[in-house]
């Protein structure tokens, strides 16, 4: 029989531009990131660290600061018990929802009782394409260069027929429901404050309201007369999240 699994509680540090000079986390390392959410998640749940398990920690760009397990040397960086073991997940953008299934199925079989799951990527200090070296064959039969995530949005908006007008919609419409949560209070609960060198931080640095007009007169940004711009794509952003399960 299957042992029920919750989610008790879960906070996140705003998510901060990724930029070496506007991005409000520029100062602050990936590891002292995720310390700060997961120290802030223990505190106000006043959960005694030694009751946990296991650290389960979602991250793509594991090397530089976030290399070598980051989730084991975040739990010893934030002073907690060095007998609780970590483990870094990396299933690319899906890395922190992974997490979060592997800590529910090591509780759900009576393996586990408590596991911290979640993520962090620095993108200003770990770039997608830091100490990246793919192997010549992975690309031979390709029909598109599959690591750039801005042709593959062009390849999909071409081979699913989604017109730029119905990406500039859906851009206005996603950051207008953004906005409207933000003024209701949606995220008070989930959004801890940051202490960084320039300040504290509390509120996410990225999306912004803009005109179906605004948005329309943007170049394409990944390929000549194509659909993709620096609106209507992912933003490259700074931020770490955490949960007990």
């Amino acid at each position: 029989m299957r042992t029920p699994v919750y989610i008790v509680d879960g906070c996140r540090s705003p998510i901060g531009k990724s930029h070496p000079e506007k991005g409000m986390f520029r100062s602050l390392r990936a590891d002292e990131l995720f310390v700060q959410v997961l120290q802030s998640l223990m505190d106000r749940l006043s959960l005694d660290p030694a009751r946990v398990d296991d650290v389960y920690l979602g991250c793509v760009g594991q090397h530089l600061e976030q290399g070598k397990n980051l989730a084991r040397l975040s739990w010893l960086l934030a002073g907690f018990p060095d007998t609780v073991p970590g483990m870094t997940l990396n299933r690319l953008c899906a890395s922190s929802f992974s997490a979060v299934q592997v800590a529910a199925d090591a509780i759900g079989c009576g393996r586990l009782h408590c596991v911290i799951a979640g993520g962090v990527e620095h993108m200003t200090h770990v770039p997608m394409t830091a100490a990246l070296d793919y192997h010549p064959d992975l690309f031979r039969d390709a029909r598109f260069l599959w690591n750039n995530m801005g042709l593959t949005a062009e390849f999909l908006a071409k081979e699913r027929q989604i017109s730029r007008e119905e990406q500039d919609r859906f851009t206005q419409e996603s950051n207008r429901r953004y906005f409207q949560a933000l003024e209701a209070g949606f995220y008070k609960g989930e959004i801890v404050p940051i202490a960084t060198p320039e300040g504290r931080q509390d509120r996410d640095q990225q999306p912004r309201l803009s005109s179906l007009e605004a948005l329309a007169g943007l170049q394409p940004v990944f390929k000549e007369g194509g659909t993709v711009t620096a609106a209507n794509s992912s933003g490259l952003g700074d931020g770490a999240a955490a949960l007990v399960v």
